[in-house]
């Protein structure tokens, strides 16, 4: 300690740009600082914790600003995820229907573009009543239930009508119970 009663000949702020310059010098030197800051951090949890709270007494408004930067409200997030489902329909729906068909343990995936496909390749009829679709539900053939994959080519379009009639039967069940 020096006569003055300082730990080193400069003034603070000098002190701290040598320290940082010396830092800066080698990596090896910022990670053996982050160490033994940590184990001061360990060594003295209460010195830690009102260091915390004077840091933020001080600088709140700043943390508070950054935070609100970061995370939108709950409101302002709720909207953003309903104005994506509406743009993102397709996506969406896909995401969905993948999800519960992986949790019935059925192998396969399809896209909103294999969706898509099939409307055009039904020529937007569907596939049981061959009435035009207005609004449709995507069918398995050969339902999960059955062993049935989540592949496009085990998809087909349908009405709803006929895709609630249908329930757990396969293509071919259902075929024969419209004919009966």
């Amino acid at each position: 300690m020096l006569p003055s009663g300082r730990l080193s000949g400069y003034c603070k702020p000098c002190w701290c740009l040598i320290q940082k310059a010396w830092l800066v010098g080698s990596p090896d030197r910022i990670q053996h600082a982050r160490e033994r800051h940590r184990r001061w951090e360990l060594m003295h949890p209460e010195k830690k914790r009102e260091y915390d709270r004077r840091y933020y007494r001080r600088h709140h408004k700043e943390i508070l600003v950054r935070a609100s930067g970061r995370r939108p409200s709950p409101e302002k997030q709720l909207e953003y995820t309903r104005r994506y489902r509406m743009t993102h329909r397709d996506l969406t729906r896909s995401f969905v229907r993948n999800r519960r068909a992986r949790l019935r343990g059925a192998v396969g995936c399809h896209s909103g573009q294999d969706i898509q496909r099939l409307l055009w390749f039904q020529s937007g009829l569907c596939q049981y009543c061959g009435q035009r679709l207005e609004r449709y539900t995507v069918d398995h053939l050969v339902p999960l239930i059955h062993g049935g994959s989540n592949w496009p080519s085990n998809l087909c379009l349908a009405c709803l009508s006929c895709n609630s009639r249908k329930g757990s039967k396969t293509a071919v069940e259902f075929f024969s119970l419209l004919d009966a």
